[in-house]
């Protein structure tokens, strides 16, 4: 069973599996309501409402869950890729 407590989601085994789903999915919503809404904005303004809106939940309280699997960090890794292309744009190659 699953307890969640100021925004993280607490599971009876102790694992973090739940609040990296729980905050990726928040997450990438954000971003996704950001491509929908602000297309034709600047880098600059687009970056301030990542840093505001999607960055904020992807870091918020990272001390105490830190990712420790590779698999964790790199679904929070694919989110500030995706992030990133919204931002440049599409042209930046990886």
């Amino acid at each position: 069973s699953n307890c969640r407590d100021l925004g993280i989601v607490f599971s009876s085994d102790l694992s973090w599996s739940n609040h990296y789903k729980h905050i990726s999915k928040k997450a990438y919503g954000q971003l996704l309501l950001l491509k929908r809404t602000f297309t034709t904005t600047c880098p600059s303004v687009k970056r301030l409402l990542y840093i505001s809106l999607v960055r904020s939940q992807i870091t918020y309280c990272s001390p105490v869950w830190r990712p420790m699997f590779i698999k964790d960090i790199v679904t929070l890794e694919r989110i500030q890729r995706r992030s990133t292309k919204f931002i440049v744009g599409n042209s930046l190659s990886y």
